[in-house]
């Protein structure tokens, strides 16, 4: 079993502490809209193939943000904007957990109601055991995952189903 390293939460640890740095999103989004927020890979990388899996990735959940609301309110978060401010996002969020090692992936998708409360957590490909289903608001998930098998990055996209994720966003948005 692989678990997230420990370290690099409390490398982190300031910028959920109240820094405001450059993770944090500089946009709320909009009341009864979602804010796609960049993905969080871990280790942090400049690998290129890692990177255009967190770029196929963050697609993917918009596409998913403007099925599940209007998408005139989807706002799509550039890196590395990966957090919702302290006092929350006015839109829904969509986050995600890029573990990576040795060519292959894991991934584990964050939803978040508007303001400040916590996220539902949905592994989405690998093989990842979650100690919880639910990620307390603004803490980094690394904590609650551990990843048992990583799958080949390169096949990450074509195996990706995001129905439950899609599913739950689509509850957090008001009725139209």
């Amino acid at each position: 079993m692989i678990s997230m390293l420990c370290g690099l939460l409390l490398a982190t640890a300031g910028a959920w502490a109240g820094d405001d740095g450059p993770e944090i999103s500089r946009a709320k989004g909009k009341k009864g809209g979602v804010v796609v927020l960049y993905p969080r890979v871990v280790p942090a990388t400049d690998d290129p193939t890692v990177v255009a899996v967190a770029t196929q990735l963050q697609q993917q959940l918009s596409a998913v943000a403007q099925r599940a609301a209007d998408p005139r309110k989807v706002d799509v978060r550039p890196a590395p904007e990966r957090v919702c401010p302290q006092e929350g996002c006015k839109a829904a969020s969509l986050g995600v957990l890029l573990g990576h090692r040795g060519g292959g992936c894991a991934v584990v998708v964050q939803v978040g109601p508007p303001g400040i409360a916590n996220q539902q957590l949905f592994p989405v490909a690998g093989e990842v055991a979650l100690r919880a289903q639910v990620a307390t608001f603004r803490q980094p998930p690394e904590r609650l995952v551990t990843i048992t098998e990583f799958a080949p990055c390169a096949d990450v996209m074509a195996g990706l189903e995001l129905s439950a994720v899609e599913g739950a966003l689509k509850q957090m948005m008001p009725a139209l």
